[in-house]
C-alpha cells in the first residue's frame, strides 16, 4: 500500500472538515478506507497537540513567594 502524499492527505482532511464519509473519500480517492481514518487520526492528534502548546503559552506563571 501507497503512503499518501501530503496533496492527498491535504485533500482527505479537507473532504473530512466537509463532512464526508471516510467510505466516499477511500472511493473518491481510491485508497483504503483504513488508510483514510489513519490519516484523520494524525491529523486529530496533531491539532490537539497544537492547541495544547497554544493553551500552555497563554498561562502566566507567577514566580513572586507568597507569605
Amino acid at each position: 500500500m501507497m503512503r499518501l502524499s501530503n496533496e492527498q492527505r491535504v485533500e482527505v482532511i479537507t473532504l473530512i472538515e466537509e463532512r464526508y464519509s471516510s467510505c466516499y473519500i477511500a472511493n473518491k480517492m481510491d485508497v483504503y478506507q483504513s488508510t483514510v481514518l489513519l490519516a484523520t487520526k494524525e491529523y486529530s492528534t496533531a491539532v490537539s497537540i497544537q492547541d495544547k502548546i497554544r493553551t500552555d503559552d497563554n498561562i502566566q506563571v507567577s514566580t513572586e513567594t507568597v507569605h
